[in-house]
């Protein structure tokens, strides 16, 4: 084993992959992470009903002023998914925040989409990700909320 002295750093952290040796990070390399990151939805609720467009709605810790970001995602159980990317979430300064979000496609047009039932799921992560993405997956994350399922109405 061999070890480095750095006089010139006061933080060093080293990465292992197993017990293979793949980098050594100086004070100027590493980022730190709030020590408590979550995420919750307070909005919809298990088994709400929710019109086509809805504003999904929750609270976080741990991510506002940080690197991380905010997404929520839906997921077709009437067409076993994906997972689509919604629009920005808005962050506010306390942690709350909230998202308009589509259920589907515009009843005007697609009728049939009423009554289908949703998963809805909210991630926190590192990941750049854009409206209409499609995940057949949840995108690697942080910390996730629980999945909450409703019905369109």
């Amino acid at each position: 084993m061999t070890t480095e002295i750095h006089e010139q750093a006061k933080v060093c952290a080293c990465l292992y992959e197993g017990t293979e040796w793949k980098n050594v990070f100086d004070k100027e390399d590493i980022k730190v992470l709030p020590s408590i990151t979550t995420i919750t939805i307070t909005s919809p609720t298990e088994g709400d009903e929710v019109s086509w467009r809805y504003n999904v709605e929750g609270s976080s810790t741990g991510v506002y002023g940080s690197e991380l970001n905010v997404y929520v995602l839906i997921y077709p159980l009437e067409s076993n998914g994906p997972w689509w990317v919604q629009p920005p979430v808005i962050l506010h300064p306390d942690g709350n925040w909230e998202a308009s979000c589509y259920f589907g496609r515009d009843p005007s047009e697609y009728p049939e989409d009423i009554g289908d039932y949703f998963k809805v799921c909210a991630i926190v992560t590192t990941l750049k990700l854009e409206q209409g993405q499609q995940w057949y997956s949840l995108p690697d994350y942080v910390v996730k909320s629980e999945i909450v399922q409703v019905r369109r109405k």
